[in-house]
């Protein structure tokens, strides 16, 4: 079974993905990072704090429609996984 970000990567060499819808961190809060203070967040939360970076740009999913995300039906069958409900 294949995993997602594997898929994403396979599908965007193939030209199957393209620019989303952009959502901005001031009607998405929800997207800012949990724990900000992390190590692993520190340049994150300075590129949001100094306004370089005002939100997150889905990717949009050109072979099935809509955003590109894991929980697709189809892409969870490419991958060799079966809806579970």
């Amino acid at each position: 079974m294949k995993n997602h970000s594997t898929q994403m990567l396979e599908c965007k060499k193939q030209g199957l993905t393209g620019k989303g819808k952009f959502y901005s961190f001031k009607y998405h809060p929800e997207l800012l990072p949990v724990f900000p203070r992390l190590p692993k967040n520190k340049k994150l939360t300075e590129a949001i704090n100094s306004g370089e970076l005002r939100g997150l740009r889905a990717t949009s999913c050109l072979r099935f429609g809509g955003e590109c995300n894991s929980a697709n039906v189809e892409c969870k069958k490419m991958r060799g996984r079966q809806n579970n409900p």
